[in-house]
């Protein structure tokens, strides 16, 4: 995941309380699940692993605060893609997947607030151990409301 500033609105992203610590800099944050596989849960602190007939979820919370230095703006609408496409995982961003197309994920976010989201990566059980290595990024564009 990355931070970016156009314009007078900022987004910064932080660890929730409850979610997998963000280690990297303030424009470059990344999450770090650990090993994962169906048969055990991960090492990681406040990852949940979820299992389905067909593969497993990795789960955890991360913050995302807005702001804007000119005090002009006070509600946005977020938007997520992830960056390549994805042959084998699947992201969604509270519940909504992601592909590299944005997709609206909250249509009137407040300026000045810090919201906790929900990253769920699906893995397939055609995943193996030889492309099961996820390297990705999530973009997140911000339009003042």
């Amino acid at each position: 995941m990355r931070s970016e500033a156009s314009g007078t609105l900022t987004v910064s992203l932080s660890s929730a309380p409850d979610g997998v610590p963000l280690s990297g800099t303030s424009t470059q944050r990344t999450l770090n699940f650990g090993e994962v596989s169906y048969g055990m849960a991960s090492a990681a602190h406040n990852v949940n692993v979820v299992r389905h007939a067909s593969g497993f979820a990795v789960i955890t919370k991360f913050g995302l605060a807005l702001q804007d230095p000119s005090a002009s703006v006070t509600n946005a609408t977020v938007l997520a893609a992830i960056a390549v496409p994805e042959m084998h995982f699947g992201f969604r961003l509270d519940g909504i997947p992601l592909s590299t197309t944005p997709q609206i994920i909250q249509g009137n976010a407040k300026v000045g607030a810090t919201s906790q989201h929900l990253l769920e990566i699906d893995v397939p059980d055609s995943v193996t151990e030889k492309n099961s290595r996820l390297q990705n990024a999530i973009l997140v564009q911000v339009i003042a409301n």
